[in-house]
């Protein structure tokens, strides 16, 4: 029997992998993924910016789970292309594996709006482990940088930053912050306030609108 296949590695794919093993713990189940790591908790990422990165706290299961479940996970095989009538895909590396059933769920990527200077270096976006990892080893000798977005990863990334004594400023459009997120995190951020479109050069958080990407010299 070809096995069931699914492209992608977070929670989707271990939710349904783990729902399918109640009902059929038989039929050969293969994760693929272009990381090479076992699936991860990609919201606690921001946890991680300017620390050790300890794989243990992110992991949504331990390796040894998927071997007890019979579940293959094959990392670092990332797929290039599905043929629904041959019910097969393709790998980078040309191997083409064959498919009783198949799941996409290969999640989403951020949103980094078409602004001059997204390109530049200096510019991140994070969605995987080796995005913080890059991100780390570029803050490590900075004092100051920008965050896109006043949405909860925004701010809980612009909080991690803060604490390691960076100046942060929030960048947010349509006048929206997520406000219920800044109480959540202790108050007003360990008492760095956040105001809306004000710029105030004492505080270690601010916010304006974006409008265009500039990296000067020492900043994030």
């Amino acid at each position: 029997m070809n096995p069931i296949v699914v492209i992608g590695n977070g929670v989707a794919s271990v939710a349904a992998v783990e729902a399918f093993r109640k009902y059929d713990k038989e039929t050969p189940i293969i994760i693929f993924s272009d990381e090479p790591y076992h699936a991860y908790y990609r919201l606690r990422l921001s946890s991680l910016i300017g620390d050790t990165l300890n794989l243990d706290k992110l992991y949504i299961r331990k390796p040894e789970w998927y071997r007890e479940l019979n579940i293959q996970v094959r990392l670092d095989n990332k797929v290039i292309g599905i043929d629904t009538e041959k019910k097969s895909v393709v790998l980078e590396n040309g191997d083409t594996v064959f498919f009783s059933k198949l799941l996409i769920a290969s999640g989403s990527s951020p949103f980094v709006p078409p602004v001059p200077g997204a390109d530049l270096p200096g510019v991140f976006s994070i969605r995987s482990l080796d995005d913080v990892k890059r991100f780390n080893d570029y803050i490590a000798n900075k004092n100051q940088g920008a965050v896109i977005g006043g949405g909860l990863l925004g701010l809980e990334t612009a909080w991690a930053l803060a604490k390691k004594g960076k100046k942060v400023q929030v960048d947010v459009t349509k006048r929206f912050i997520a406000w219920d997120t800044v109480a959540d995190i202790d108050g007003t951020i360990k008492g760095y306030n956040i105001y809306h479109n004000k710029d105030d050069k004492d505080e270690k958080i601010s916010t304006v609108t974006a409008t265009e990407f500039e990296i000067p010299e020492g900043n994030l």
